[in-house]
């Protein structure tokens, strides 16, 4: 599973935090979503 934080810092401390997980990416490796969508 991989994802990735940021922060902004003011005067040494949090003051913002964004987050993102890739949700999907684990799905898929747990056998829950196809690796590929078929075509129409």
């Amino acid at each position: 599973m991989s994802g990735i934080k940021s922060y902004r810092l003011s005067e040494g401390r949090i003051v913002e935090f964004w987050g993102e997980t890739d949700l999907y990416g684990l799905l898929r490796q747990l056998g829950l979503v196809p690796e590929e969508i078929p075509p129409f």
